[in-house]
């Protein structure tokens, strides 16, 4: 009797378990379907985004095949993959501002030693004359 409800037991366990990998399998999809969107609106493209939607594609078709767990797998790294497009476009765009930021300075520097030049060149003038 003892050895029937263990076996019932790991047997509801088991069922739940595997209802919890198909939940967490279809969030992952469609959050890797949503960040493949939000990619090509970005107008990113790279290696990673072109590996990424394979790997949704493999994701979606490995679940068909009832391959759960190779099918989170697939989408958990299609997901990373997106992730990581995002932030190189994030880098390459904070390094594009820190360089034109980097040339404003520099010639602000600049118009501040011409500045200079004048206001020493008054300076003298006016000792000079008095």
């Amino acid at each position: 009797m003892k050895a029937k409800f263990l076996i019932c037991g790991l047997f509801v366990m088991l069922a739940a378990g595997c209802a919890g990998n198909k939940e967490m399998l279809t969030t992952s999809i469609n959050e890797a379907e949503g960040m493949h969107r939000a990619a090509q609106a970005e107008g990113i493209q790279s290696a990673a985004t072109v590996q990424g939607e394979k790997d949704l594609a493999s994701a979606k078709q490995l679940s068909e095949e009832g391959k759960d767990n190779e099918a989170l797998d697939a989408a958990e790294h299609s997901r990373l993959l997106y992730r990581l497009a995002f932030a190189e476009k994030d880098a390459k765009d904070a390094a594009l501002a820190d360089s034109t930021a980097s040339k404003e300075l520099q010639g602000d520097q600049e118009s501040q030693k011409l500045y200079q030049t004048i206001l020493d060149n008054e300076t003298q003038d006016k000792e000079a004359a008095q």
